[in-house]
């Protein structure tokens, strides 16, 4: 038996060389893939950490998913892609949507899994905590549509003010009218220590509230969103 041409394929030579399944992408693509949407994922590890490569349907990297080498074995047991909202994700059974971080957390179904630094794609023990829907919320990144750098802040153009509100169990609070953009921010911070508690998002603000500072004729749209 003629085994095929392409490096590392063990099925038999079925024309010019090739199985089946390489001749139809030299027709399709003009040479034999390395890598297809259908292979399994590349896996890479650095240090006590491994990362999943996704790609596309064009074969293109679009991500890299980090997790506990603990977990090779889950991870190797599946075929991973990139969703439209930043995770890692497979199918069971081709139609059941399933995301890395629940195989490895393994939680009841009535409780959600909160990427600690909101990180999507960091599916490491230490960086996964169990949580309900609501304190899942709480840690969510600030929306592109954000007008002044920070959630929960913006700019009252009639009062001339800047105005703090927090949103909590579906109900928005207000939390006052202020002076500056830091004022604001800082009773922002302030509500979210009282109501999310350790759940709250926490980034670096520093860098917005020096911009308004520094630059004040300048637009108060910030583009800080990943």
């Amino acid at each position: 038996m003629n085994l095929c041409l392409a490096n590392g394929c063990n099925r038999e030579s079925y024309a010019r060389g090739y199985c089946k399944k390489h001749l139809n992408q030299i027709y399709t693509y003009g040479e034999v893939l390395e890598y297809t949407k259908f292979e399994p994922n590349k896996i890479l590890v650095e240090g006590n950490v491994g990362y999943i490569v996704l790609c596309n349907e064009k074969r293109l990297e679009v991500g890299r998913a980090i997790f506990d080498l603990q977990d090779m074995k889950v991870v190797k047991s599946h075929k991973w892609y990139l969703n439209n909202y930043g995770y890692a994700i497979t199918r069971i059974n081709r139609k059941k949507q399933v995301f890395l971080h629940r195989l490895i957390m393994q939680p009841p179904e009535t409780m959600q899994i909160d990427h600690i630094n909101g990180n999507t794609l960091d599916n490491r023990r230490c960086n996964l905590r169990l949580c309900t829907k609501q304190q899942n919320m709480y840690n969510q990144k600030m929306r592109c549509d954000n007008t002044s750098g920070y959630t929960g802040v913006d700019y009252d153009k009639r009062r001339k003010k800047w105005r703090a509100r927090i949103s909590v169990n579906r109900k928005e609070i207000h939390l006052g009218l202020f002076d500056t953009f830091e004022e604001a921010v800082e009773s922002r911070i302030n509500a979210e220590i009282k109501y999310f508690g350790d759940f709250r998002r926490v980034d670096n603000v520093s860098q917005v509230i020096n911009l308004i500072k520094n630059e004040p004729d300048k637009t108060l749209r910030v583009e800080v969103c990943e």
